[in-house]
């Protein structure tokens, strides 16, 4: 299982950028969760969502749910952010 420590800072730091103070508490919290399924390309994944959701918790957690498969969430986020073939492997810049 993955600790709070063990969440990339990166994926903490755009938690705090681009969900709103009174959501951030509840965004790390999915978050962590999410990444405690512990497969490996649920951190690229987790990136992909909090792009992909513009800020909106909600949202977050319907792309985050077990409908959508990771990977497509990956390859979506990558074309929404122009980053052809990264995937989301390289962390966001804070």
């Amino acid at each position: 299982m993955i600790r709070v420590m063990d969440v990339p800072l990166d994926i903490q730091k755009m938690i705090e950028k681009y969900f709103n103070e009174s959501e951030c508490a509840d965004a790390k919290a999915f978050i962590r969760n999410y990444l405690s399924q512990n497969h490996p390309i649920l951190i690229q994944s987790s990136r992909a969502v909090i792009y992909l959701s513009d800020g909106d918790l909600d949202k977050m957690k319907r792309l985050a749910s077990y409908e959508i498969d990771p990977r497509d969430l990956i390859v979506m986020g990558d074309e929404k952010a122009g980053n052809p073939k990264d995937y989301f492997r390289t962390p966001f810049e804070y």
